[in-house]
């Protein structure tokens, strides 16, 4: 019940412009809504970026510390503009380390 709250409504038409042939009237659906796309970015979930204080920074496998350059954000996600190269690897952030230094 606490995520209705954060919920919405919205009517919507939506146009099957190539159906496939068991579609049959009536089906429910999952729809997603992309209200805007990037292509060719880097990016990666909240998850994977730590912060102090203005800077913005992940840790990498070897446990190295790079700073990153943030550009678009999202709730689930932030665009990498720099420090980072495709198919590089970070480490999660440690949340229980973190609340264990007060930080």
């Amino acid at each position: 019940d606490g995520w209705r709250s954060q919920q919405s409504t919205f009517k919507v038409t939506v146009e099957v412009q190539s159906p496939p042939s068991d579609l049959r009237s009536g089906q429910t659906a999952i729809i997603d809504i992309v209200t805007e796309k990037f292509e060719n970015v880097i990016y990666l979930e909240h998850e994977f970026i730590n912060k102090d204080g203005d800077q913005f920074f992940v840790i990498d496998r070897k446990g190295r510390r790079r700073n990153v350059e943030l550009g678009d954000q999202s709730d689930m996600a932030a665009e990498i503009k720099s420090g980072l190269q495709e198919g590089e690897q970070v480490e999660q952030v440690d949340f229980l380390k973190l609340l264990e230094s007060g930080a």
